[in-house]
């Protein structure tokens, strides 16, 4: 009994002592348990190389999950397009005329106050009106008793005051807003011969550009199914007249009450 006794307390001395016993050591060996394994160190992450530096500690030994993370940001919806509301604004040439602002000024004022039927077929009896309207001219004797735009513009074109088109066309940057421009549809002296618009030509003001680089006329109309004032492109009068504009003039090189 002494024996069987003192080899229990050797045994439990040396299994306090860490020296693994036969049988464990047979299991570690079997099992690929690390050596000098404590019982509570089995099922640690860490002695299985898993990385727990993601995970928070509670206060009974176990993990929780890290905060949710902010949402990320939701993109901003597309902004609705503009849609421009009225008629395109005219920009100013690059050109200057001092007395252009008051022809464009007396122009939009009729314009603003009457639909313009009253005119039609009379572009020129408008635009002289416009001109007087806007102090550029006290019409005498010489151009005063011209009917057309056809006979201003050949008067005109005499007195050396008229800017030529070409055919390929001009710069209209360069042109001053309130400039007085001519599609003279013939080159004949007289009517003979004329019938519709080709028998009096068509004359206009300059409005300038809009946003689009396109040039602007406020006009007259009366042919073609038109009625009216309207502000019209190039393209649109010219497609009226048959053919493109042949000359404008500059409105301070006919002020006063030269003509």
């Amino acid at each position: 009994m002494k024996t069987l006794l003192l080899s229990v307390s050797i045994i439990l001395f040396l299994n306090s002592a860490g020296f693994p016993l036969v049988g464990e050591e047979r299991i570690r060996t079997q099992t690929g348990m690390p050596t000098g394994y404590q019982g509570a160190a089995f099922g640690s992450p860490a002695s299985f190389g898993i990385d727990t530096s993601g995970l928070a500690g509670t206060k009974n030994g176990g993990v929780q999950p890290a905060p949710p993370q902010s949402p990320l940001p939701q993109p901003e919806a597309p902004a609705e397009p503009t849609v421009p509301s009225g008629p395109p604004q005219p920009q100013p040439g690059s050109s200057t005329s001092e007395t252009g602002p008051a022809v464009v000024a007396a122009a939009e004022a009729w314009m603003d106050k009457s639909s313009g039927s009253e005119y039609d077929n009379l572009c020129w009896g408008w635009v002289k009106q416009v001109l007087r309207d806007g102090g550029i001219l006290d019409f005498g004797e010489r151009l005063n008793k011209y009917h057309s735009a056809h006979a201003a513009y050949q008067f005109l074109l005499k007195e050396g005051v008229i800017n030529e088109i070409p055919p390929g066309g001009i710069d209209w940057s360069q042109v001053p807003p309130g400039a007085v421009v001519f599609w003279d549809t013939t080159s004949m002296d007289d009517n003979a011969g004329r019938t519709g618009n080709d028998a009096y030509g068509h004359v206009a003001i300059f409005y300038g550009l809009d946003d689009q680089g396109n040039p602007l006329f406020m006009t007259t109309t009366g042919w073609n199914g038109e009625s009216g004032f309207q502000v019209m492109t190039l393209d649109q009068i010219t497609q009226m007249c048959g053919k493109p504009p042949t000359g404008w003039v500059n409105p301070d090189d006919i002020a006063g009450d030269t003509y």
